[in-house]
């Protein structure tokens, strides 16, 4: 019989040019699917607005059903990329389980918010983009700029470019979360090193056609980093001066917690409740959030050590480590084999 043709092309990047980075490696591929894919005279006449780019990194599961979740939002044309919601999937370690929480408070809260503006951003893992899109926000070496969170860099850009980002919750990606503390707490220190490189796109942010809730969106989500640090220093400040001044925990103690907690509540409640609905899931969030709230200011410290590194000028970072395979056995049977 003959041989089928083949539907499956790897592409290697061997030293000198292994080991430059993700966007060296997406730009690569963006190259060789203009040059070797869309050349071929099946191909020509096909429009580049229905060529769809996914990416999936090393560690990923994608759900099958995620192609046909993400169509529906394609077929507006002025949808450039749709990111899906990101799980962990060894989330049965208690320090991966916040991991997952705190991607669907990103996902089921921030995400859909900013999607009725068109403006949800792209997350890397789990992402679909139009190449027409991509091809409008290309540079000589191809869409991708080296930049420590890459996504975000080009996610923004799409939407100053005129595009519309959409997120699909229905639909998911599963990765590897981080079970140590040191090894999560310097991969949220290059993010948000990644944060303050992006707030350089301000300027094109001021110059894109979209519409004016969609450009206060955008600046407040590149202002996030600001915020962050300013709210983390607001609280030290404010237990410093309790401490300073011998002021009673009954007056000054209930007020910092409240802000503690506060801060984190809201969107907290909102993605636990969103993970398991009903009487059991309302519960399970009013027990769940305290802790949820105390994970989340571990990473505060991560933004202000990224500040520094920026200003240093210190923009090169090792790889994440990935830690042995585990399989949950719930992701797991979702997947086909």
């Amino acid at each position: 019989m003959p041989s089928s043709p083949r539907k499956v092309r790897v592409l290697r990047r061997d030293a000198p040019n292994a080991r430059q980075g993700k966007a060296a490696a997406l730009n690569e591929a963006w190259s060789f699917l203009h040059a070797e894919i869309l050349s071929r005279p099946e191909h020509r006449d096909r429009s580049l607005a229905n060529v769809i780019v996914v990416i999936v990194d090393a560690d990923g599961r994608l759900e099958p059903s995620a192609p046909s979740r993400v169509v529906r939002h394609l077929s507006y044309p002025r949808v450039g990329g749709v990111q899906i919601q990101v799980r962990i999937y060894n989330r049965q370690q208690a320090l991966a389980w916040f991991q997952d929480v705190e991607f669907a408070i990103f996902g089921l809260v921030y995400q859909l918010g900013r999607a009725a503006w068109g403006t949800a951003n792209m997350g890397g893992n789990g992402q679909f983009n139009r190449l027409r899109a991509l091809d409008d926000v290309a540079g000589p070496d191809g869409p991708w700029r080296h930049r420590l969170t890459e996504d975000q860099d080009v996610g923004l850009r799409l939407i100053a470019a005129g595009w519309r980002g959409s997120h699909e919750p229905e639909a998911s990606v599963s990765q590897q979360g981080l079970s140590r503390l040191r090894p999560l707490y310097r991969q949220r220190t290059r993010w948000a090193q990644g944060s303050w490189q992006a707030i350089g796109l301000m300027s094109t942010v001021r110059r894109a056609d979209v519409s004016l809730a969609a450009r206060i969106d955008m600046v407040g989500y590149l202002l996030l980093p600001i915020l962050q640090m300013v709210t983390a220093v607001a609280l030290l400040c404010a237990v410093g001066l309790a401490i300073a001044l011998h002021i009673a925990f009954y007056a000054a103690g209930w007020p910092i917690i409240v802000f503690f907690v506060g801060s984190t509540i809201g969107p907290g409640l909102i993605a636990l409740m969103a993970r398991q609905r009903g009487v059991r899931g309302l519960l399970l969030a009013l027990l769940l959030f305290l802790p949820y709230a105390c994970y989340a200011w571990l990473t505060f410290p991560a933004v202000v050590r990224a500040l520094g590194r920026q200003v240093l000028g210190k923009g090169s970072w090792a790889k994440t480590a990935r830690e042995p395979l585990v399989v949950d056995a719930e992701v797991d049977s979702q997947l086909p084999g």
